[in-house]
């Protein structure tokens, strides 16, 4: 006897709040029904493919920042007008991606009739193609000219519009392949690659390339890169994806929004959650921070320094990026046993602003060791936190796509990031031997404000609320059911109306 129908959506069901019993079960956040199924191994490869992209995009942003000056007299010979030139090298990233994020979404969506997974791996394999293209066209503009420059700032905007179809990614792809217990840890190996690539560049740029032998180790330098993502990025990164993504996530949750609901969350009407822009604030000004400070690193550290060259800044950068490393790694793996996203974001955030007193502080007396300690917990915090932002907003927002949420959590990142390096850079006072010490000092101001706006974010943990509904309705099923595989003809789909959205998944044992 075929049992009457029940609302898929109470409206009793509890919230769930980082402090809600639920969150503290062991391994995840929803029962047996969920983790019944068997999980492919190669998710590794898939998250293997993007991170890999993801790192090589990154090293090409930075290439050019940590030997500012020599890149400077290598193309325009005039250090003042070459370097707001070579800073648009960084800054074009900036400036794409708000212009494209947008109607980058549309190539993420699952085609109706086709797996979960297939907008991931359309979108993905766009940067790919897209990241090889700029890498060759930055060899072809090595040549010591304007058109030269020219040739490479075209190439640098193409690897720039790669990273719209990148850069986002991870807290999507984590969701859709990995289970409860794996997804921020998932989110944090593909975001730190994104770091640990700018890590790269900041260090073996300045090791590669030479005031001295400039017209010689910058064509080389541009050559090396160019072949490294030829062949790694072309070739095995795209193999990779093909791989990968040709099977079906085996955790299938399909979501769309409901045709007669006007009330769910879209790519627009996100923008009006008061919470959302708060977070996407606090988001842009921490992440603005990171790259302006390793923007400017140079311009901040060697006037009061008088360094004989800029390799001891290239490496500052380079170790306050690679600590960021193990953080990011240890905060995913935290939170996929605590959930407590409120608490580790709010934390972060303020120690990221403490170290930057310190740094300011130390440069003033000039005192390398104090600025390397409170640079390595500038990276350590300021990195740890944006995976731990990213799928916090996926828990807020759900069921609205992580790929959207994340993609205006970046595009804030970039926008704070552009603010913030062409501010700083103007506030430079040449008169004095702390040239930077205005710009540094209104960087402080403007994290305090950053710190207050995290601090008021909240919500309800949409995500788990809903995992643990569809959890529940299954084991109903299967309790009324009596154990019969698919006695309705179903195919062991599990249907919810949530927020707005018709949620479905397939709970049969694989």
């Amino acid at each position: 006897m075929q049992r009457a129908p029940t609302p898929p959506l109470t409206p009793a069901a509890p919230h769930i709040y980082e402090s809600t019993p639920l969150l503290r079960r062991q391994n995840s956040l929803t029962p047996s029904a969920y983790s019944r199924h068997r999980l492919q191994p190669w998710r590794w490869l898939v998250l293997l493919a993007l991170s890999l992209l993801s790192f090589l995009n990154a090293a090409m942003w930075i290439t050019f920042a940590p030997c500012l000056y020599i890149f400077s007299h290598y193309y325009f010979g005039d250090l003042v007008a070459g370097t707001n030139a070579i800073h648009s090298l960084s800054v074009v990233y900036m400036v794409v991606y708000p212009i494209f994020i947008y109607h980058s979404f549309q190539y993420f969506v699952d085609p109706r009739d086709k797996p979960v997974g297939t907008g991931l791996r359309r979108g993905v394999m766009i940067g790919a193609v897209l990241n090889t293209f700029g890498a060759g066209l930055r060899y072809l503009g090595a040549v010591p000219s304007f058109t030269g420059f020219a040739v490479l700032f075209v190439g640098q905007t193409v690897a720039a519009l790669a990273q719209v179809f990148i850069i986002g990614v991870p807290p999507r792809l984590a969701v859709a392949w990995f289970e409860a217990d794996e997804i921020n840890f998932a989110t944090a190996i593909a975001v730190t690659a994104n770091g640990l690539g700018a890590a790269a560049g900041f260090g073996l740029t300045p090791l590669m390339v030479k005031e001295a032998t400039a017209e010689k180790d910058i064509p080389n330098t541009l050559l090396l890169q160019v072949l490294l993502y030829y062949f790694v990025c072309c070739v095995f990164i795209m193999i990779l994806v093909w791989i990968g993504f040709r099977y079906d996530p085996k955790v299938r949750v399909r979501v769309e929004p409901a045709a007669d609901d006007k009330t769910a969350l879209t790519a627009i009407s996100v923008w009006r959650n008061w919470s959302f822009l708060l977070m996407m604030s606090a988001c842009g000004i921490i992440t603005g921070a990171q790259a302006a400070l390793t923007t400017l690193l140079t311009q901040i550290l060697m006037p009061p320094f008088q360094f004989p060259d800029e390799t001891p800044v290239g490496w500052l950068g380079f170790y306050m990026l690679l600590a960021g490393v193990p953080s990011s790694m240890f905060a995913g793996w935290f939170l996929d046993r605590t959930f407590l996203y409120q608490a580790t974001c709010r934390w972060l955030y303020l120690f990221t602003t403490v170290s930057l007193f310190v740094f300011e502080f130390a440069v003033e007396r000039e005192n390398y060791v104090v600025i390397l300690l409170s640079s390595l917990v500038f990276g350590i915090c300021s990195f740890a936190i944006i995976p731990a932002i990213l799928q916090y907003a996926g828990e807020l927002y759900y069921p609205l796509s992580e790929v959207v949420t994340a993609g205006w959590l970046i595009n804030a990142c970039n926008i704070g990031g552009m603010a913030l390096v062409f501010g700083m850079g103007w506030a430079e006072d040449l008169s004095q031997r702390f040239t930077m010490r205005e710009a540094v000092r209104g960087l402080i101001i403007v994290m305090v404000l950053g710190t207050w706006q995290m601090w008021l974010v909240n919500g309800e943990l949409k995500r788990g609320k809903m995992e643990a509904e569809m959890a529940d309705e299954a084991e109903v099923n299967e309790a009324e059911t009596d154990g019969e595989v698919d006695p309705d003809g179903s195919g062991g789909i599990v249907t919810l109306s949530f927020e707005g959205y018709t949620i479905s998944s397939d709970n049969a044992i694989s």
